[in-house]
């Protein structure tokens, strides 16, 4: 499960470093094309649901299969029979 969250936060803090960098980039750009100052407006709600439905899928989709393999026996599992 440890191994499961690791790989999310990992995602999580990459894809928010790239995705601010671009966004970042962009805007400016933009905005420096049409004379404007520059304004980034940052969906906070959004950003908070999308990380927290991402911890809930992940814990579930870990949660799940191994709640079905911890009820059989190690030997049973390790020959595939279970």
């Amino acid at each position: 499960m440890y191994e499961a969250f690791a790989v999310i936060f990992a995602a999580l803090l990459l894809g928010i470093v790239v995705g601010l960098t671009i966004a970042l980039t962009l805007t400016a750009q933009f905005y420096l094309f049409i004379e404007l100052p520059f304004k980034l407006a940052f969906p906070t709600l959004l950003f908070v649901c999308m990380i927290l439905m991402s911890l809930i899928t992940t814990f579930f989709a870990v949660w799940i299969p191994v709640k079905d393999v911890n009820k059989k026996k190690i030997a049973s599992v390790l020959k595939g029979l279970a």
